[in-house]
């Protein structure tokens, strides 16, 4: 079988990249309409990070790993620990650092936001059928590994 060409790779490739460009803001719109008091959507994925890999993470380690600004994460973290959610102590290694920590509300409260966005997911499903889920999921999974490689420097 011939080659793609460069013209048709451009293509897909844009198409590929578009589609998910539409999804992310498609479902950070439905995800954030159904979020408790108010939560956004970065909020939420912080305290989903710090739930699925643990907490006591340098505001700087988040910054890379959301790849934003400091001051953005700097800024999400405020607003998280202003409503009880997160603690922020000095990094006892950086001075001028500071260290995020998971409290009891921030990790209720993550599952609190994972109920109310259930059913809106829920219909989704029921619509377009748990396959098509399963069958997307290894491709994506893939695709964000190697962008995090990417991003990290490798290839």
């Amino acid at each position: 079988m011939d080659q793609p060409s460069e013209a048709v790779e451009r293509s897909l490739l844009f198409a590929v990249f578009n589609e998910v460009a539409i999804l992310e803001q498609l479902s950070r719109n439905r995800f954030e309409r159904e979020m408790p008091d108010g939560l956004l959507v970065p909020h939420f994925s912080v305290l989903n990070h710090l739930v699925r890999l643990g907490d006591d993470k340098p505001i700087t380690s988040l910054a890379s790993a959301f790849q934003v600004p400091k001051g953005t994460m700097t800024n999400t973290i405020q607003r998280l620990h202003a409503k009880g959610f997160v603690d922020v102590r000095p990094d006892p290694q950086d001075g001028r650092g500071k260290r995020v920590f998971l409290t009891d509300e921030g990790r209720a409260m993550r599952e609190r936001a994972i109920d109310a966005v259930t059913p809106a997911l829920g219909a989704l499903m029921a619509e377009l059928g748990p396959d098509l889920f399963a069958k997307l999921l290894p491709g994506l999974r893939t695709l964000r590994e190697t962008l995090d490689r990417m991003r990290d420097g490798e290839h």
